[in-house]
């Protein structure tokens, strides 16, 4: 297997700590163990590797020689390696290095992605399909009948049909794209507190999925003695999460918390636990016949979350470029949509064109909370007058998306000063812009970002089923990104850019 130059993998905090209080460094799985650093921030790499046009070359050839077989496997293998730096063998003074070995990685990957949990799917547990099938022909008004009027509103989805695919990612456990990361997530977390004393709690907010595969994941994967909690919106996650959640809940390794509130307070509330000393203290103190615990996290504030959905963006891009028979030098930007909530999944998306993934641009799909589509389309983040409103699409019901603050890092170039002053802007007044350089020379170029309402989520959802001949039906989530896909088609068209 190819790999990349020796790294020794340490991390940096957003807030601009570098190691412990104790002059201890940051690693890998330090960060997995702990989720948050001591002052809030949250943790990044100093550096990501980089995938040279041969390294780029020699995925797609991957993607070739096990035509499809183990081919998710095989990518999430190079991938994690690279991410962790498990082939490292040693520090400058040659000192081991507590991380997983290439063999270790291989185990927890068969694990969590185990084909009789994911839909039996032997090949491709995320397959890249046309948004309609092969023998697809744009349909005449007779042959839609009833949603002729309602078509107009994917016109330059069918249009543009042949240059569309979707990232299939319902074929897990719990059927939501978290369960990429949350059913690898535990493996590593499982190896970063194998050497601890202490019993481990798992905090985690969710508005739907983050719930259901974390818990999954962590019954499959993590020790015996690692115990879940999830805060959730009583009236804000879809009916099915909610049951799947309780259903799971048996009040001793699994607690579930309905709360009558959104999202966001149980977000703020997870990471005020983490900041609150006497809780810590509390936990850990041994008593008669408990064991000292401490607390971490499953939300995307963990970059042990993120790292695996790095992986589907590398893994899509090797699809890519098998399905259009392309490799180096020949391979062409692709724009990537995303529908956006706490900003984790279209973050992997741009970690990944940090790593050399030929990403030209992030679209970024709202509903009806609209922050992030405000943010990437004024470089003004402002909560002030903004209310939760709850949608068919739950899982982005979200005001206060935490992985911002890592993007913040990124845009400002390390600047951990200004990253903490913004944040805590944001905080204490409710909204903070972007210096004006940073967002015109910086985001705009890179991101673009629309909105859709339910009512035209429904009728995209209808649309799509209707004119793919019942062949393609999308969930609400989906449904916002191919109402916002519409609108981006529109705007290429308008710029006369290629799709």
């Amino acid at each position: 297997m190819w790999h990349l130059k020796h790294r020794n993998m340490r991390f940096v905090s957003t807030r601009g700590a570098t190691a412990y209080p104790d002059g201890s460094s940051f690693g890998i799985l330090e960060t997995i163990r702990d989720g948050l650093s001591h002052e809030g921030g949250l943790f990044l790499p100093k550096d990501l590797p980089f995938f040279s046009p041969a390294v780029l070359a020699w995925l797609i050839g991957n993607a070739d020689s096990c035509d499809g077989k183990q081919l998710y496997h095989r990518t999430a293998q190079f991938t994690m390696e690279e991410l962790i730096g498990c082939h490292v063998v040693g520090n400058q003074q040659g000192q081991k290095l507590h991380i997983p070995s290439p063999a270790q990685i291989s185990a927890f990957i068969s694990k969590a992605y185990e084909s009789r949990r994911w839909n039996n799917l032997d090949d491709c547990i995320s397959p890249l399909t046309p948004i309609f099938n092969e023998s697809f022909v744009p349909p005449s008004p007779s042959d839609i009948g009833e949603h002729v009027v309602a078509a107009e509103g994917i016109t330059n989805v069918v249009k543009y049909h042949k240059k569309i695919h979707m990232l299939e990612q319902y074929h897990g456990p719990t059927a939501a794209f978290k369960d990429f990361a949350l059913q690898l997530f535990p493996c590593l977390f499982g190896a970063a507190i194998k050497d601890e004393a202490n019993r481990y709690i798992i905090l985690a907010a969710t508005s739907g999925d983050t719930g259901v595969a974390a818990i999954n994941g962590m019954l499959h994967s993590a020790p015996a003695s690692t115990k879940i909690m999830v805060l959730f919106p009583e009236f804000g996650v879809s009916p099915v999460q909610k049951a799947q959640m309780l259903s799971m809940s048996d009040g001793k390794r699994v607690q579930v918390v309905g709360v009558k509130a959104t999202f966001d307070l149980c977000q703020t509330t997870v990471k005020q636990m983490f900041k609150d000393d006497a809780l810590a203290q509390r936990l850990a103190a041994p008593g008669a016949t408990t064991t000292p615990s401490v607390l971490s996290s499953a939300n995307s504030i963990n970059w042990g979350r993120l790292m695996p959905q790095i992986v589907y963006y590398v893994h899509a891009f090797a699809q890519l470029s098998r399905t259009k028979q392309l490799a180096p030098p020949k391979i062409p930007e692709f724009d990537v949509l995303v529908p956006t909530g706490n900003f984790g999944n279209i973050l992997s998306a741009f970690l990944a064109r940090k790593m050399g993934i030929p990403i030209r641009r992030f679209v970024l799909a709202s509903n009806e909370n609209d922050v992030l589509f405000e943010f990437i389309s004024t470089g003004i983040y402002d909560i002030t007058e903004k209310s939760l409103v709850p949608t068919i699409s739950p899982s982005i019901d979200i005001l206060k998306a935490s992985n911002v603050e890592r993007f913040l890092f990124y845009l400002l170039e390390g600047d951990t000063k200004m990253v903490s002053e913004l944040m805590t802007q944001l905080e204490e007044q409710k909204r903070f812009v972007l210096p004006e350089q940073i967002f015109k020379q910086r985001l705009q170029p890179l991101f673009w970002a629309s909105k859709a309402e339910q009512i035209r989520v429904r009728s995209t959802i209808s649309d799509v089923f209707h004119v793919s001949g019942g062949t393609r039906l999308l969930d609400p989530h989906t449904g916002v990104a191919a109402a916002v896909l519409d609108d981006y088609l529109k705007y290429l068209d308008s710029r006369n850019e290629e799709v």
